[in-house]
C-alpha cells in the first residue's frame, strides 16, 4: 500500500512495508477494501458525504434518530489539547449538513439514547464522515425502534506529507493524547441521565481511553476535568485499539477511565497486521496493542467491578487493519449493538 521506492535489502523493505501498513492503517485509513461488498462502497461516495453538501446515503427510513458531525480539525493537528477550544458542530437536517452549536447538540440530553464514533489515523474531513455514516447505518440496520442520537467526531489525522509511515504514526500517537484531552471534556457535556455508547477504531480507541480517563478523575496532559454533575452512564467498544495493552490498569496511563465506564468491549484480532508492529512506535517501552494481545491485568480491572470483556475477531474481519470491514461484518455490529444499543 506504501510502497518503499529505497534499494534495500529485502528484510528491511519488508519491514518498512509493514510499518507502511501500521498506522498508515493503525488508526485505520478508510478505505473500502475491494473484497466488501461493491454495493456499499458505491453507496457511499464522498460527493454524498461530503459536509454542507446534500446526503443521500443517509437512513432516511430513521428520520427520528438525530445525526450530528462533532469536529476539532479547524485546530490543526496537535492543536487539540492546548487549550481546549470549543469544536465545531453540523447536523445531519433533510440530508444535508447544517452548521449547528453545542447548545442544539446538547438539548435532549437525558431524552436520547447517544452513540459516539471516533475514527482513526489518516483520515481526511470526507472519510471521517463516510465512515461514520457506514457505522451508523451498519449500526441500525437490525436496531430497535428507539430514537437515537449519534455522533460522528472527526480530528485531525491526515496523512503528514513528506514523512514515513512510522514517523507519520509516531506524531498522530501524540495527536491522539492531544485529542483526549478535548474529547474529556466533551464527554463532561453530558449527564447523569445520558445513555452514551463510544465506539472507537484503532487510534479512535487511543481517545476514547484518554477522555474517559479525565472523566474518571485522572490528570492528562495536564488537565483535569471535574465533573460537577456526575459522569453520563457511558459504555465503550474498542476495535483494534491502538493504545497500551496496559492502559487501564489503575495507576498506568488511563487507569482512571475505569471510573467512567462500567462496561467494555475490546475486540482483538492476533493477526492484525498493523497492530502487530504497535510497539516500534514507542521506542523505548515496547509495549504491545490492546487490540492485539488484548489487555493485561484484566482479573485487576474486573476486580473493581468493572465488566470488561474481550473477544477474538480475526475470524471475522481476518488480518486487516482497514476500518470500513469492521462495520460490515455483522458479527462485529451483533456484538457492538449488544453494548452500545442494549
Amino acid at each position: 500500500m506504501f510502497p518503499v521506492v529505497l534499494r534495500l535489502p529485502a528484510r528491511r523493505t519488508f519491514l518498512l512495508s509493514c510499518l507502511g501498513v501500521l498506522l498508515a492503517t493503525c488508526a485505520g485509513a478508510e478505505e473500502v477494501p475491494t473484497s466488501t461488498s461493491t454495493a456499499v462502497a458505491a453507496d457511499l461516495t464522498l460527493n454524498e458525504v461530503r459536509p454542507s453538501s446534500i446526503c443521500t446515503t443517509c437512513a432516511a427510513d430513521r428520520p427520528h434518530d438525530q445525526v450530528w458531525l462533532v469536529s476539532t480539525r479547524q485546530l490543526g493537528c496537535g492543536a487539540a489539547g492546548q487549550s481546549l477550544p470549543q469544536w465545531r458542530v453540523s447536523q445531519l437536517q433533510d440530508r444535508r449538513w447544517a452548521s449547528s452549536n453545542s447548545e442544539s447538540l446538547f438539548a435532549t440530553n437525558g431524552q436520547l439514547r447517544t452513540v459516539v464514533y471516533v475514527h482513526g489515523n489518516r483520515v481526511d474531513s470526507n472519510y471521517a464522515v463516510e465512515g461514520g455514516m457506514r457505522v451508523y447505518r451498519n449500526l441500525v440496520a437490525c436496531a430497535g425502534d428507539e430514537p437515537i442520537r449519534f455522533i460522528i467526531w472527526s480530528w485531525c489525522s491526515d496523512k503528514i506529507r513528506h514523512r514515513g509511515p512510522l514517523r507519520d504514526a509516531r506524531i498522530k500517537a501524540d495527536v491522539a493524547d492531544d485529542e483526549g484531552a478535548t474529547f474529556g471534556r466533551f464527554l463532561t457535556k453530558f449527564t447523569p441521565a445520558d445513555r452514551v455508547g463510544l465506539i472507537g477504531f484503532s487510534y479512535g480507541g487511543r481517545i476514547i481511553g484518554a477522555g474517559l480517563h479525565l472523566v474518571g478523575g485522572g490528570n492528562w496532559q495536564g488537565y483535569r476535568m471535574p465533573v460537577e454533575q456526575g459522569p453520563a452512564q457511558f459504555t465503550a467498544v474498542l476495535w483494534a485499539a491502538a493504545l497500551d495493552n496496559n492502559a487501564l490498569l489503575p495507576g498506568c496511563e488511563n487507569g482512571c477511565a475505569i471510573n467512567a465506564c462500567p462496561l467494555w468491549l475490546n475486540m482483538v484480532n492476533g493477526c492484525d497486521h498493523a497492530l502487530k508492529h504497535y510497539s516500534r512506535i514507542d521506542k523505548c517501552s515496547g509495549i504491545e496493542a490492546l487490540g492485539y494481545t488484548g489487555a493485561a491485568g484484566k482479573t485487576t480491572i474486573r476486580s473493581r467491578g468493572i465488566d470488561f470483556r474481550e473477544c477474538q475477531v480475526q475470524n471475522l474481519v481476518g488480518c486487516s487493519h482497514e476500518s470500513p470491514i469492521y462495520p460490515l461484518s455483522p458479527g462485529v455490529m451483533r456484538q457492538t449493538r449488544e453494548i452500545v444499543l442494549p
